[in-house]
């Protein structure tokens, strides 16, 4: 019942079983990943009010956060935000919501984790930043928001590279 509660969003449903009593904890991470995977906030909402955990991490490490950022829910963002989410959590490959956000490029997602403070200076499993990334990908827009937000644009990731200097071989290859 709770799966299907999530799924179609009613969170009035998920209050109704805590309220009788129904522990949502066991699946909590479940239920919390497919209500951030489907942008319903009051779901979240209520899961949180039934005691769920928004921060633990699934099989691979990731969290609500890393859901809501995967698929680009804003309005999720400023929910867990609310509920105190640490966004410093890295899934298994290192990567922080900032990060996915910067590899999905959802710039709006990207600001509203600035807004946040989401941290900017996580590095990944090969010592990227955020920044990085963001240079990798040629997102120009997004590097100069994280540099607007404070991101250190010289710090190098363990192949001895600086968002900048990535960046900058990306303009010289395109010349």
């Amino acid at each position: 019942i709770a799966h299907l509660a999530v799924k179609n969003g009613h969170a009035q449903v998920i209050t109704a079983l805590h309220e009788a009593g129904v522990s949502l904890d066991e699946h909590g991470t479940a239920l919390a990943s497919l209500a951030a995977s489907n942008g319903h906030v009051e779901v979240i909402a209520a899961l949180h009010c039934a005691g769920v955990d928004l921060d633990r991490q699934d099989n691979k490490g990731n969290t609500l956060a890393h859901y809501a950022v995967q698929h680009g829910y804003v309005s999720v963002i400023a929910a867990l935000h609310q509920a105190g989410t640490d966004w410093s959590i890295q899934n298994k490959q290192g990567n922080t919501p900032a990060h996915l956000a910067v590899l999905h490029n959802h710039e709006q997602v990207l600001t509203a984790l600035i807004h946040a403070d989401a941290d900017l200076s996580a590095q990944d499993e090969e010592g990227n930043t955020p920044a990085h990334l963001a240079a990798s990908e040629d997102h120009e827009r997004v590097i100069t928001a994280l540099h607007h937000a404070g991101a250190d644009l010289n710090m190098k990731n363990k192949q001895g590279h600086s968002p900048m200097q990535i960046s900058a071989n990306n303009n010289y290859e395109k010349s």
